[in-house]
């Protein structure tokens, strides 16, 4: 069976993972964490929603409207495995109204992202998603003080990070996201030669 192996005491992320105490970059375990960068081709984002409008329709009378968001086929910049090695990967779609921008933080951005703490690790995935047909923008990241109002979760690889919400439609109106449940699902993998399974990740 074919192997990924990482460059000795780097080579996992794009740069070093340090040990960290900071609990909120344990995360995954090492091979979940590598599947981010190394393993998914491509991911699937969807959210449940619900926005709570005030004063709507008429003086004195609060609405919660429900939404799904719906951001699939989020793909890697890379055209081939091999790729991954010198570049630093990250995922997009752009078109029709639905966008996805989902990358792992560029060495010298911040070191502080890429950590390990105890047996669990973090690889510095973070994103912006834009699903336009329910006017909704979604960020998510390990770390509240890139995204300070961040308050709902993301589910990702079995683990969660924060994730924020911003609803911009109804503008007439004032209205706020009181809820939401996320994931952002792997929908294709890397082959490496036929080693995987390129619909489920699973080894050959």
């Amino acid at each position: 069976m074919g192997k990924v192996l990482s460059a000795q005491g780097s080579g996992y992320f794009p740069k070093c993972i340090e040990e960290s105490a900071d609990s909120k970059f344990a995360v995954w375990s090492l091979e979940e964490a590598m599947q981010t960068y190394w393993r998914v081709r491509a991911w699937d984002f969807n959210a449940d929603i619900v926005v709570r409008v005030y004063d709507y329709p008429e003086e004195g009378e609060n609405t919660d409207v429900p939404f799904t968001a719906s951001v699939t086929n989020i793909r890697s910049y890379a055209e081939e495995e091999s790729t991954l090695v010198c570049n630093i990967n990250g995922f997009e779609r752009s078109d029709g109204g639905k966008y996805g921008d989902i990358f792992f933080l560029p060495v010298g951005f911040d070191d502080q992202f890429y950590k390990k703490v105890d047996d669990l690790y973090y690889s510095g995935l973070v994103g912006n998603i834009s699903d336009y047909s329910i006017a909704t923008e979604f960020s998510f990241s390990v770390d509240n003080n890139t995204y300070p109002s961040a308050q709902f979760p993301i589910s990702i690889l079995g683990s969660t990070l924060d994730i924020t919400v911003n609803y911009f439609g109804n503008q007439e109106y004032i209205s706020e996201v009181i809820s939401c449940t996320a994931s952002l699902v792997p929908s294709e993998w890397w082959s490496y030669g036929g080693t995987y399974d390129t619909s489920t990740g699973d080894p050959l």
